[in-house]
């Protein structure tokens, strides 16, 4: 049977009854008003307490209740990921950043498996970092790669730490994609460079090569003239002369070459565009070339379809047209023929060099125009040549807005042409 409590007023009333059997009846009377009076007077007290405590109470009830929700703001909406695992890897809380990150809302990843967001390469590299997380004190951190529908993959770096014996650890993820993606571009920068060096090497070296062969041509037989002329006959005197000529003609193009290539590089060499009649280039450059042609008995010939008059550079167009002329002479057979043509082809004029040389293989043509793949082939009549001048073609080119193309067959001779932009 339960005990009944009592209420204040049947506590008083009963004590004032045990009293009431020991005393007189005024002794009792004026003693249970005195006790009755301290009574109230200690519960009066003792309500006030309580009503002090309670505020109190309330108060700290409040600053709990607001630290509460400042953590859960802090948490929620922090710049990072955080989220919250046990030792099987399962999510047991996470923020908002942290379900951005992995792509879904956050309702949907809460019980589930954190690896499920990894890929495949960085699985492993996910349940070790866990381990070391719950089985050795201190932080720990790794990188990871979250599946994404993204085309670039994203990167994170976890960190975290465990309390001793905790069944949870708390994480951080911060996304780290930019900073890799700097890091790609700094390396492809670096082999890019490392290329570009080893490339200027090779390029310097063929240049050292075929600058040393004319020279060294141009002190012997400059010193066989002025040791023994005397002795020599016109004809030889004649014979040596034109040699030295040849070979100071061949170095002074060279050189030529150098000085253009380095100006195209530090950007010191920029087209100035101006109205220019093809046909009129195209004869002057002819005209220069016809007594190199002549040695070889070389015949050119020119075919332009129409006038054309553009904006263009006069000097890049006649040095492109030019290389390309010279070029054909020298691996033209003696007695051949040179094609210039001059054509429209919607809004671009097409000039086209053709030979009846030795040609080329696709081995070959797959290496024109390129610096770290520069061929130095022998003419017909074993003129040198060190390939820049090719290569010096495209640039002028394509600063202009152009593009060249060459189409080429073993033993049946080569075709180079080249376009400039109609306005």
């Amino acid at each position: 049977m339960e005990k009944k409590i009592l209420t204040i007023a049947e506590l008083l009333r009963q004590k004032a009854e045990e009293i009431l059997k020991t005393k007189s009846k005024n002794e009792v009377v004026d003693l249970l008003d005195i006790e009755i009076k301290r009574i109230v007077h200690e519960l009066e007290v003792h309500q006030i307490e309580l009503e002090m405590q309670f505020d109190e109470l309330s108060a700290a009830h409040k600053i709990i209740s607001e630290a509460k929700q400042e953590y859960n703001d802090l948490f929620d909406y922090a710049p990072f990921g955080y989220l919250a695992l046990d030792k099987e890897g399962i999510i047991k809380k996470l923020n908002f950043n942290a379900a951005s990150l992995l792509g879904k809302e956050r309702i949907y990843l809460t019980k589930k498996t954190f690896a499920l967001f990894v890929t495949r390469e960085t699985c492993d590299v996910f349940i070790l970092f866990l381990h070391d997380v719950f089985t050795n004190p201190g932080k720990h951190s790794c990188e990871l790669v979250i599946k994404s529908e993204q085309p670039e993959p994203l990167y994170v770096l976890m960190e975290g730490a465990s309390q001793s014996n905790s069944p949870e650890c708390l994480l951080t993820m911060i996304d780290i994609s930019g900073r890799k993606q700097r890091e790609r571009t700094i390396e492809l920068q670096n082999r890019a460079l490392q290329e570009l060096n080893a490339t200027k090497d090779k390029f310097f070296s063929i240049i050292a090569h075929d600058l040393q062969n004319p020279i060294v041509s141009i002190l012997g037989f400059s010193q066989m003239l002025s040791s023994q002329a005397q002795e020599m006959g016109i004809t030889r005197v004649r014979q040596l002369a034109g040699y030295i000529n040849a070979s100071t003609v061949k170095t002074h193009e060279l050189m030529e070459n150098l000085f253009d290539w380095a100006r195209l590089q530090t950007g010191k060499l920029v087209p100035h565009p101006a109205s220019v009649n093809l046909t009129d280039l195209i004869h002057e450059v002819v005209e220069q070339c016809v007594p190199i042609a002549a040695i070889k008995t070389i015949e050119l010939k020119t075919a332009i379809e129409k006038e054309i008059i553009l904006q263009a550079d006069k000097e890049m167009t006649k040095a492109v047209l030019r290389n390309l002329i010279t070029n054909g002479i020298k691996f033209t057979h003696p007695c051949g023929i040179i094609h210039i043509k001059l054509t429209a082809s919607r809004d671009v004029a097409v000039f086209s060099v053709s030979d009846t040389g030795i040609g080329m293989d696709q081995i070959q043509i797959d290496k024109l125009f390129r610096i770290d793949k520069m061929i130095s082939q022998a003419g017909t009549a074993n003129e040198k040549g060190s390939g820049l001048g090719l290569i010096l073609c495209k640039e002028f080119v394509e600063k202009q807005g152009g593009a060249i193309h060459v189409k080429s067959e073993r033993g049946k001779g080569s075709e180079f042409s080249f376009t400039l932009p109609i306005d």
